[in-house]
């Protein structure tokens, strides 16, 4: 499906060599100031060509509002808000080798048995074409594609005849015709007609599968951006925290990140990561095990520390809290200095390679409520995973600083997290009367618990795969089945990593979003209820009256609240 959420729903269109991609979002609440300067801003964060760690495609990604904006005075109206980015450097050109026409039961002839070419046509496609490793060539193939039969030929037939007509109307026009475009349409229409599909996805730049699509997702999380900002003051930040076996380190609540600390690599009770330096997998597990002991050592020390201090619980959020200019201060979009000069290296010396690499971000959301989720399917966690993992390259998700496989090893006595009185200060709820709000005390669930937020900082992990576009030869299948080499043309990132920044933060809000507008609802309807004048609630119990006209059957009662006038 091409679209995101319930309240605040998000549709995008468009493919990578198309005219444009663009996304209409519906729910956009009345009302919000939406400077195309600060979606513009964000588009900067994800364009393609800003550094040599990125693809050089040179899209200037200027963003038009369409729709749902007042002209005056720039804020919403609640209708569909629709935003469009045009492509202006699309090169299908090189992807002509990858596009798959024929196969072997209608192989094209042999070369000397071969028609010619009109003069000035582009050369058509080969019969060895191959779809490209990992990426989804195939898949859309076996998806979208139509097998041959009397109907879908008779269907070709009348594409080819609307196409020639079209020809015909523009040789004729007063407009000169473009030769070329009328020698590369009657080249498809015999690669068309050899095929054994009457219609094929187009591999160009990956089509709707590219990368590119999520231009519009980052436009739409650039206005969700700005109204959980200004409605809740909430602030999404994701960044770079590892490239390859490069990682930066973690840091304890508090500290900050200074370079000094980074280029020591760890910091007291520290649980480290792995990195390159790494050589010695048995140093590394005997230093890890110390490590792990001096954790532990000051889990127990801040434990205590909480307990003394029952009004100011000490929040244990996931390392430090950086800021999006800290996080661009650097293209790859590490924010510790150190760490992420040697992801650069990382980067360079896999592109240098003729190959790519992989990345993994972190995700950290401060300013949330508690209680945003909703039961069973729709839990946050289970939402944001779904949000994460529907970016082309992402091939992990886990909540909190360490992941499942901390989960998988540890005991309940220890993945526990006891609450603290966050004040005295207390707050009335519906129907309920005041309660004293609470948090957890070290934060140990990540922001989330039972599937709903708890009002501390929400943090998550994101893994990315190496882009699958490389330059080194891989020997595969063609479209025929035989086996043969390819290496990857275009132009594509060698690691998705600092790209992915602004793209994972646009669909943490996106999600965000649409939860809030949900429980506003909810709110909202419990509200109306408890404040009604004909509400049972309202009434109170004494009030209520017991009715036998309506009873269903021998002893039953049915209650209602008393008539009014």
């Amino acid at each position: 499906m091409s679209s995101l959420n319930t309240l605040f729903r998000v549709t995008t269109f468009g493919e990578s060599h198309g005219d444009a991609v663009g996304c209409v979002i519906d729910g956009v609440p009345p009302g919000l100031l939406i400077p195309a300067a600060a979606v513009q801003r964000q588009l900067d964060r994800r364009r393609p060509g800003q550094s040599h760690l990125v693809t050089p495609r040179n899209e200037p990604d200027r963003v038009r509002i369409l729709s749902g904006l007042d002209p005056l005075t720039g804020r919403s109206l609640g209708t569909p808000l629709a935003m469009m980015i045009d492509n202006q450097d699309a090169r299908p050109q090189d992807y002509q080798a990858f596009l798959a026409v024929h196969s072997p039961a209608t192989a094209a002839p042999e070369a000397e048995h071969a028609p010619s070419r009109p003069a000035g046509s582009a050369e058509p496609a080969s019969r060895d074409a191959a779809p490209r490793p990992s990426h989804a060539d195939y898949t859309y193939r076996c998806k979208y594609a139509v097998p041959h039969s009397p109907a879908s030929a008779a269907h070709q037939d009348q594409l080819f005849a609307g196409l020639a007509e079209a020809d015909r109307l523009a040789a004729g026009a007063d407009v000169p015709a473009d030769g070329a475009l009328l020698a590369e349409r009657q080249a498809l229409r015999q690669s068309l007609a050899s095929s054994p599909w009457a219609f094929l996805p187009s591999a160009s730049g990956g089509g709707r599968a590219s990368a590119r699509e999520t231009a519009a997702r980052v436009a739409a999380g650039a206005v969700a951006d700005l109204w959980l900002a200004g409605a809740f003051g909430v602030e999404v930040v994701a960044y770079v925290e590892a490239v390859g076996r490069v990682a930066m380190p973690r840091h304890p609540a508090g500290a900050a990140c200074s370079e000094d600390a980074c280029a020591a690599g760890t910091e007291p009770g520290d649980p480290g990561l792995e990195s390159d330096a790494c050589e010695d997998d048995h140093h590394h597990h005997h230093h890890h095990q110390q490590q792990q002991q001096q954790q532990q050592q000051q889990q127990q020390q801040q434990q205590q520390q909480q307990q003394q201090q029952q009004h100011e619980p000490a929040h244990s959020a996931e390392g430090c809290w950086f800021t999006r200019a800290q996080v661009d201060a650097h293209p790859v979009r590490c924010p510790c200095p150190y760490w992420a000069r040697r992801m650069e290296a990382a980067i360079a010396e896999s592109q240098a390679r003729g190959d790519s690499v992989g990345a993994r971000l972190a995700v950290r959301v401060r300013g949330l409520p508690a209680g945003w989720g909703e039961p069973v399917f729709d839990r946050l966690p289970a939402r944001l995973a779904h949000a994460a993992l529907s970016l082309p390259a992402a091939r992990g998700f886990a909540m909190g600083r360490d992941g499942w496989h901390r989960a998988v090893q540890s005991h309940g006595s220890r993945w526990n997290d006891p609450f603290a009185a966050a004040g005295p200060f207390e707050r009335p709820v519906a129907g309920r009367g005041p309660i004293v709000p609470l948090v957890p005390a070290t934060n140990q669930s990540a922001g989330s618990q039972g599937g709903l937020t708890t009002g501390l900082p929400l943090s998550f992990r994101v893994a990315m795969r190496p882009p699958s576009t490389i330059a080194r030869a891989q020997r595969t299948a063609d479209w025929a089945g035989a086996l043969r080499e390819v290496a990857g043309a275009g132009r594509h990132d060698p690691c998705v990593g600092p790209r992915a920044v602004p793209i994972l933060e646009a669909m943490t809000s996106l999600v965000l979003a649409d939860l809030a507008l949900i429980q506003l609802s909810r709110q909202a309807a419990s509200r109306a209820y408890f404040d009604s004048p004909l509400s049972v609630a309202h009434a109170g119990p004494a009030a209520l009256l017991t009715l036998r006209e309506l009873d269903p059957g021998p002893g039953a009662e049915q209650v209602f609240p008393p008539a009014r006038d």
